[in-house]
């Protein structure tokens, strides 16, 4: 067998939101998902650098195009949010891109 190394990751454990207060709610999940959004910007811009990728100016436009629309379909939320919840199956980025294209 061969010598292998386990990697154990440690999670902080999932607290339970079912008592809070929207309000708290609203602090406790905005506290981790812009968070999250910032670090996966950040991991997009990295995707610039030529040293490391390569890539064709429409996959680039393609990208920026679809970040500006979701940025401003955000943006369209927070003026005017509504209690209807879309449910959105996940998909690849690349797989989304070709169904548009369709």
């Amino acid at each position: 067998m061969e010598n292998r190394k386990v990697i154990t990751i440690a999670r902080k454990t999932k607290q339970k939101t079912r008592h809070l207060s929207p309000k708290e709610k609203f602090e406790h999940f905005s506290n981790i998902r812009v968070q999250k959004l910032r670090d996966c910007i950040r991991q997009v811009s990295n995707l610039s650098n030529k040293r490391y990728y390569s890539y064709t100016e429409d996959q680039k436009k393609t990208i920026l195009k679809i970040l500006r629309s979701d940025f401003n379909e955000m943006i369209k939320k927070w003026d005017k949010p509504l209690r209807t919840q879309n449910t959105l199956k996940k998909k690849g980025f690349w797989d989304s891109i070709k169904e548009q294209n369709e």
